[in-house]
C-alpha cells in the first residue's frame, strides 16, 4: 500500500521519542509544512526534510521559526533571514534585526514581515524591499492589511500601503473581527476595519457582541449597534448579555430578571436571577437556568422541549448546546434532547460525557462504564472498568474499527470473503498509520473483535558520521518499525524494523 506522506509523518513525528537510543539528533520537533522536521545538535537548530531525510538546513542556527506565507524566519545569532522550503535565503541572514514580542511577531502575514533595524520598527516585502520606513518605536503583525502602532503612550493604525488610518493619539486601539475599538478622553467609540468611524466618541465602553455587532454602554446602561455598525438598540438596559442576529433576539439582564426580547423590545420570557449558558453557535437553543432548573429557547425566543433539572455540572459540555446535540437531566438522570427538544438518548444514566467533537458519549450506569452514541446504540459493553481516560486519539481508533465492521458487512458477501477477513481487510486499510498507544488503548477495551490485528508503522530520523558516511556531510537515518498488535489482548504480536541512511552531501 502507498503511504500517505501527511499522515506518515504525522505518526513518525509522535513515535520519534518512543525510542531515542539509536538517533544523533539531540531533539526532533517542529513540523514545518508536514514535511520538515527541526532538529537540534549541541543547542543549534536545524531542518531536516522528512521524506527523503536529507539535511535541508544544518544546525547552526539559533532558532528557526514555522514557514508562513512560503517563508521561514531563521536566526543565526542576533541577526535574522528568511528562507523558502528549498532552503534558499530570499531575504539574507543580517539584514535585519527580529522585532522580538512573541514567535509571530516578524512572520509573514499580509504579505508583509515586521521587523527591526537600528532600533525602529518598519515591514518589508517577501523581497526585502521596505514597505513601511523605519519610524516607529512599536509595530505589532498586519492582519486584514493593518497594523497597530504605539508610540509614547499612544496607538494608531496604518495599513499594508503605509496608509495612516489612525493617527498616534489614542488612549488604547484594538481590532477584533470586523471592528476597531478606540479609546481617546476616557471615552470610546468603534470603526470598520476600513478605518472610517461608526459612532462619535460618547460611550464609557463598547465591547463585541457574542455574534456579530457591538455592545454599547453609556452611563451604566447597554445598547446595540448591528454588524453593519448601526445602533438599532438605545442604552437603555441594565446589561445586555447577547444580541442573537438570526432571530432578532435580545437576551438582557434588567433589574435581577433575565429576559428575552423580541425585535421590537418586547418581552418573551423573563426568569427571575437568571444565568445564560450560550451554545457553541447561535442557531442552537440558549439556556437559561435558576438555582435548580433549566429551560431551553431557540433563536426566536420559543421555549425548546421542557424544563430540566439543574445539577452541579462534572464536564463543561453539559448543558450546552453543540452540533444540534444537548446532555441534560431529568429526576437525578441524564439523557440527550436534539435541538427540537426531542429525546436522542433516554434519562437512564447516572452520567454521560462526550469524550471528544465525535458522536459518542461515556455513559455510566452503577458501577457500570460503557460508551453509547447520540442515538443511545451502545458501543461499548457496560462493565465494571474505567473507560474516562480515553482521548481523542482514542475514540478515533474506536471509529475505525466500527467503520471497519460496517464495510464488512456491506462488502463480505459481495466479494465472496468472510466478514472476518472482510474486518481484517478493512482494518488494514484504516488502522495503517493509528498511533501505537491509541491502537493499544482501544484494543484493550474491545473483546467482540476476535481476531483482529492491527498494524502500525512507525518513522523516526537519526544522524551517523561513521563509516562511508565520514566521507561526506554525515548521513541521515530513517528507521522503520512495523508493529501489529492483536485487538482481544492489546499485545504486541510481531515487529519489524529497518533503516536506511542517505549521505549529506554539500
Amino acid at each position: 500500500m502507498k503511504p500517505n506522506i501527511n499522515v506518515l509523518f504525522i505518526c513518525w513525528l509522535f513515535h520519534v521519542a518512543f525510542n531515542v537510543s539509536h538517533a544523533q539528533y539531540d531533539s526532533l520537533s517542529r513540523v514545518h509544512y508536514q514535511t520538515y522536521a527541526e532538529y537540534s545538535v549541541n543547542y543549534k537548530r536545524g531542518l531536516i526534510n522528512t521524506v527523503t531525510a536529507d539535511t535541508l538546513l544544518p544546525a547552526k542556527y539559533r532558532q528557526i521559526d514555522i514557514f508562513s506565507e512560503g517563508l521561514a524566519r531563521v536566526y543565526l545569532n542576533n541577526s535574522i533571514g528568511y528562507m523558502d522550503t528549498s532552503g534558499q535565503f530570499i531575504i539574507p541572514l543580517g539584514t535585519y534585526q527580529s522585532p522580538g514580542g512573541g514567535s509571530e511577531r516578524g512572520m509573514f502575514s499580509c504579505g508583509l514581515a515586521v521587523v527591526q533595524k537600528e532600533g525602529l520598527y518598519g515591514a518589508i516585502n517577501k523581497k526585502g524591499q521596505v514597505i513601511i520606513p523605519f519610524k516607529s518605536r512599536q509595530l505589532v503583525n498586519f492582519t486584514d492589511q493593518t497594523a497597530i502602532t504605539f508610540e509614547q503612550k499612544k496607538y494608531g493604525l496604518l495599513n499594508t500601503e503605509n496608509e495612516i488610518l489612525f493617527e498616534l493619539e489614542y488612549d488604547q486601539l484594538w481590532k477584533y473581527k470586523s471592528f476597531i475599538y478606540l479609546k481617546k478622553d476616557n471615552k470610546m467609540a468603534f470603526a470598520d476595519l476600513a478605518g472610517d468611524l461608526k459612532c462619535k466618541f460618547e460611550f464609557d465602553k463598547v465591547a463585541p457582541n457574542r455574534y456579530g455587532g457591538v455592545i454599547l454602554t453609556k452611563n451604566e446602561q447597554d445598547g446595540y449597534a448591528n454588524p453593519a455598525g448601526i445602533q438599532i438598540i438605545n442604552c437603555a438596559f441594565d446589561h445586555i448579555l447577547w444580541y442573537n442576529p438570526l432571530g432578532k433576539t435580545t437576551w438582557v439582564m434588567d433589574k435581577e430578571f433575565l429576559s428575552i426580547l423580541d425585535s421590537n423590545l418586547s418581552p418573551l420570557a423573563s426568569i427571575a436571577n437568571g444565568a445564560v449558558i450560550h451554545p457553541s453557535s447561535p442557531n442552537n437553543p440558549t439556556a437559561i437556568h435558576s438555582a435548580d432548573s433549566i429551560q431551553y429557547f431557540d433563536s426566536n425566543g420559543i421555549l425548546v422541549g421542557t424544563t430540566y433539572q439543574y445539577l452541579k455540572q462534572k464536564h463543561a459540555s453539559a448543558y450546552r448546546f453543540k452540533n444540534d446535540k444537548c446532555i441534560v437531566a431529568k429526576n437525578d438522570k441524564w439523557g440527550m434532547i436534539d435541538a427540537n427538544g426531542r429525546v436522542l438518548i433516554p434519562f437512564d444514566y447516572d452520567w454521560l460525557m462526550p469524550p471528544s467533537s465525535l458522536n459518542y458519549l461515556i455513559a455510566k450506569k452503577g458501577n457500570l462504564n460503557g460508551m453509547v452514541d447520540s442515538n443511545n446504540r451502545i458501543i461499548l459493553n457496560f462493565k465494571e472498568r474505567s473507560i474516562n481516560h480515553l482521548n481523542y486519539a482514542g475514540i478515533e481508533a474506536l471509529q475505525q474499527v466500527i467503520d471497519a465492521e460496517k464495510w464488512a458487512e456491506r462488502v463480505a458477501s459481495k466479494i465472496k470473503i468472510s466478514r472476518q477477513e472482510a474486518v481484517k481487510k478493512a482494518m488494514r486499510k484504516n488502522m495503517y498509520y493509528q498511533s501505537e498507544s491509541a491502537a493499544a488503548d482501544v484494543c484493550k477495551l474491545i473483546t467482540e473483535n476476535e481476531e483482529i490485528v492491527w498494524e502500525i508503522v512507525t518513522y523516526k530520523s537519526g544522524y551517523t558520521d561513521k563509516g562511508d558516511c565520514a566521507k561526506t556531510n554525515g548521513c541521515s537515518i530513517v528507521y522503520k518499525k512495523q508493529i501489529k498488535i492483536n485487538a482481544v489482548t492489546g499485545k504486541v504480536v510481531a515487529k519489524n524494523s529497518s533503516k536506511s541512511l542517505y549521505p549529506n552531501y554539500e
